[in-house]
């Protein structure tokens, strides 16, 4: 497999796990294949490769066997073995993740869930829906909105991400500033314990105050403490109206404060996107007609709501604000074609980037929005120390940039110090090192800026109580 690579940084740290022996591994593979039936447990080399790597590029490792889930109880299976024998297993949904979250870095089985990918029912007059781990994420969205709902989380990678992927991350996207994340329309998983324990946690009801939410703690665990196979997720009524801009401006600190503006002014758009100079220049590359050379920043402002007369005075106030702060061309989508275009724009950013150059580190901070303006000046005085170059780009209205370190490898060194610096400077600022992508094995060392050895000792706690053999994806996230 031929893949852009971007090395592991100064703060990845393979902790909190070994490769298990050969002996321990056929015994499992027997059991397995008996347990499961045979051609359930796979080790042919291809397939070994085609789930040895993750959208984070930090390289290939090869799994010992990859087992593609049917069902809950195949799940239970597993890991009830994989207990016994202590043998690790690393859940994977669509392998889109940029942390480093799916890969098997101390061999074992990698536990596919692709296969357990229905949504097992729609209730429209309750606003939910039941839904395997498997499910694709834009299959989901369209389900849901020919249902007449919708369901607002749409990290980037879409149309090849899992929902379940997206609960174990707790996943963002551009909608997030006005309707939350993940996590904000997760009612209920059902969840199987390393042991193998099957357990339904939380609800079917939007309220409800029976015993703990472990259905939340749940969320964003990355797989470390058991494996999900069904969620249920609240539903919202499906907007009907939508408007959509991308305004250009001269800098990226006018884009910013323009942003910072919107929100003050008391609209709240579904998604407020900022990128700046590099970004536009790698983003013209697939889309040379729409971004003019001159520009040094650009918002992609998108509002929705009932009322196509409201959404347009409200466009014409984000117009105005822009325009107190230099903004040079708007352009305003008069069709769904065309909203799909100015969306294009921003998508193609970070693949665009990871084509331009070979050598490149993705870091996902969050900081305070009345920060965001000065932060990004200051990356750009750290990519002129340690002579690389930084893009940045993502959501500015809720403080979620998308970091990216571009470098070749004479300076893979300086690459490392960067993120290092990057990563204290939204702490510095009061934000965190992880906004929606999770900690996987890149942020395992960089928790420790913002969190206290307290706190991280009592997340290795709870760890070690679900996950007393250790076999939950080992040395991810708060590594033991």
């Amino acid at each position: 497999m031929k893949k852009t690579i971007a090395k592991m940084t100064s703060h990845t740290k393979l902790s909190g796990g070994s490769h298990p022996p050969r002996a321990r591994l056929d015994r499992i593979f027997h059991s397995l294949e008996g347990a499961l039936g045979t051609g359930m447990v796979l080790s042919a080399k291809e397939v070994l490769e085609t789930y040895a790597e993750d959208d984070s590029g930090f390289g290939a490792f090869q799994p010992d066997f990859v087992i593609r889930a049917r069902n809950t109880q195949d799940v239970s299976i597993i890991l009830k073995e994989a207990s016994r024998e202590g043998v690790p297993v690393v859940p994977r949904g669509g392998g889109t993740g940029r942390v480093g979250g799916a890969l098997a870095v101390y061999g074992g089985i990698v536990l596919s869930l692709e296969k357990m990918n229905r949504i097992t029912a729609i209730e429209n007059e309750n606003f939910l829906a039941r839904v395997e781990p498997g499910m694709i994420l834009e299959k989901f969205h369209q389900s849901i909105e020919e249902a007449g709902l919708f369901y607002p989380p749409d990290p980037s990678s879409l149309d090849s991400c899992s929902v379940g992927g997206n609960v174990a991350c707790n996943a963002g996207g551009p909608r997030a500033l006005k309707y939350g994340v993940t996590s904000n329309y997760v009612l209920g998983a059902e969840f199987v314990l390393p042991d193998g324990t099957i357990l339904k946690t939380g609800r079917s009801t939007v309220k409800g105050g029976a015993g703990y939410e472990l259905h939340k703690l749940i969320v964003g665990s990355e797989g470390t403490l058991g494996v999900i196979t069904g969620i249920t997720f609240k539903l919202v009524a499906k907007p009907s109206h939508i408007e959509t801009a991308l305004i250009t401006f001269p800098t990226a600190r006018a884009a910013l404060q323009s942003s910072q503006d919107i929100m003050k002014s008391g609209i709240l758009p579904r998604s407020l996107e900022f990128m700046d100079a590099l970004s536009l220049a790698a983003a013209r590359t697939k889309v040379p007609r729409q971004l003019p050379e001159t520009a040094g920043g650009c918002l992609l402002v998108e509002l929705d709501g009932s009322s196509a007369d409201t959404l347009l005075e409200e466009m014409g106030r984000v117009a105005e604000i822009c325009d107190k702060h230099g903004s040079g061309e708007a352009l305003v989508a008069q069709d769904e074609a065309q909203r799909r275009d100015l969306w294009t724009v921003r998508r193609e950013v970070a693949p665009a980037l990871r084509e331009m150059h070979p050598c490149r580190v993705s870091e996902d901070i969050v900081v305070p929005r009345a920060a965001l303006a000065g932060i990004v000046d200051e990356l750009q005085t750290t990519a002129t120390k340690h002579g690389i170059k930084i893009a940045a780009f993502g959501h500015s209205g809720d403080g979620n940039i998308h970091v990216t370190v571009l470098y070749d490898e004479p300076t893979r060194e300086a690459a490392d110090a960067a993120c290092t610096d990057t990563l204290r400077l939204a702490v510095k600022h009061g934000g965190t090192v992880a906004g929606e992508h999770g900690t996987g094995i890149q942020k395992v060392g960089a928790l420790a800026l913002e969190q206290s050895a307290e706190l991280l000792e009592f997340q290795r706690g709870l760890k070690k109580y679900f996950d007393p053999a250790g076999i939950m994806n080992p040395g991810k996230v708060v590594a033991i």
